[in-house]
């Protein structure tokens, strides 16, 4: 698909290289040098909009196309900056159609506690087609709307539960989307889901016991302005609340936080997701993820978030699109509070260790026919490792022969 070899090792040298301060200390302000085949260059941004950092991205493209081989690195600098706006109609940053391999375009921050990049509510975070060869480095990229919610229980039925949210925290009707989703046989698509977590010193965490369960519809109750009055579909397994319990609230419908669909050797090192947390890959092979991580916004009004987003973290391949991809590397992350799997892989390949998982809302890992998918030294709390076509869980490599029950 590319002219690049082999994964982890080239990108790792690519980014050191990159980095160095040799590499970076001839470019002042948003200067541009000229690319050559096999060589650096790139621009450093003092002022990071939408529209400044799709120009960039515009030159490195056509920077790339005279020279193939080229690295090219995009140097953000420290600060908030907010790419909302702008002319975008798809994707806060769009990185198609670049193939920079056997280079390397990076995107890079001055660090995750350092630059961080506000994308767009209604837009992909970031997007690439027909891309490879691209790294994006050392930063922070969160929204600006909270796509979950949470509180107290104060009163049960057998198919609703009343709950008090704490100012502050968004009403459950701010959650949900104005496009209702339907299969093709016309039914719903329900994507609103509760759960009971336990407070402890550490935090909210996951009630293993306790499965989640479907909301239907919420409505403001007496008894408070935070009150609200959820409505449950019923089912054979429902939740035992009580009064005083914790519940997580989600809808699952935002934007992804990147996604993309044919190509290889894309990186994400150093990056930490907040709000929206879920990426996808669609046909990509050498998919690299590094010493990223996924946790809650920050308290409000010093009470801590129980979810991280409403929804999961990467997700490479898709269980209906049989396409193999193959040479993943997903090493050294810290993924909590995740509001669906964690991680995810369909009919891939590569390695998966050495990664910190806990309180996924739905599994740790959820694995659809992949049996070149290693799996090792993995420390998962409360986020079980599921192999969905041989029916076994594996949690910190200890497999266990158990019934499964069905994937919400």
């Amino acid at each position: 698909m590319t002219r690049a070899t082999k994964a982890t090792g080239r990108a790792a040298g690519l980014y050191a290289a990159m980095m160095s301060g040799a590499a970076l200390l001839s470019l002042a302000g948003s200067a541009q040098l000229s690319a050559q085949s096999g060589q650096l260059a790139g621009q450093r941004l003092s002022t990071v909009t939408q529209v400044s950092l799709a120009g960039a991205i515009a030159d490195a493209r056509a920077a790339i196309a005279r020279s193939p081989g080229s690295r090219y690195t995009i140097a953000l600098p420290a600060g908030v900056h907010d790419l909302s706006g702008g002319d975008a109609r798809a994707a806060s940053i769009d990185l198609s159609r670049i193939d920079a391999c056997p280079g390397m375009l990076t995107i890079t921050g001055a660090g995750k506690d350092r630059t961080t990049i506000i994308t767009d509510d209604d837009l992909v975070g970031i997007m690439g087609r027909r891309t490879s060869c691209v790294t994006v480095a050392d930063l922070t990229m969160t929204r600006r709307k909270i796509e979950t919610t949470q509180g107290h229980v104060v009163a049960l039925t057998p198919n609703s539960v009343t709950i008090d949210i704490p100012q502050g925290f968004p009403a459950p009707t701010s959650l949900l989307s104005n496009v209702q989703e339907e299969y093709a046989d016309g039914r719903e698509v329900n994507r609103k889901w509760l759960r009971r977590f336990n407070e402890t010193p550490q935090g909210p965490q996951i009630d293993v016991e306790q499965p989640q369960v479907n909301w239907l519809s919420a409505v403001r109750a007496p008894g408070g302005k935070g009150r609200w009055h959820f409505n449950l579909r019923e089912g054979r397994n429902m939740p035992r609340l009580r009064p005083g319990d914790l519940i997580g609230v989600k809808s699952k419908f935002g934007r992804d936080a990147y996604r993309f669909t044919d190509g290889a050797h894309i990186t994400f090192r150093g990056v930490r997701w907040l709000m929206e947390t879920r990426g996808i890959f669609h046909r990509v092979d050498y998919v690299t993820i590094e010493d990223c991580s996924i946790s809650p916004p920050p308290p409000i009004n010093g009470i801590r978030f129980a979810l991280a987003s409403s929804s999961g973290g990467p997700q490479i391949g898709h269980p209906m699109q049989p396409s193999q991809t193959r040479g993943h590397l997903v090493t050294g992350n810290d993924f909590r509070g995740t509001g669906d799997d964690a991680l995810m892989f369909a009919h891939a390949s590569g390695l998966v260790e050495n990664n910190r998982l806990a309180d996924s809302f739905a599994l740790g890992i959820r694995i659809y026919e992949s049996p070149g998918l290693r799996i090792g030294r993995n420390v998962t709390e409360r986020a079980p490792i599921v192999r969905i076509a041989d029916d076994v869980l594996e949690n910190n490599n200890r497999p266990e022969r158990r019934r499964l029950r069905p994937a919400a």
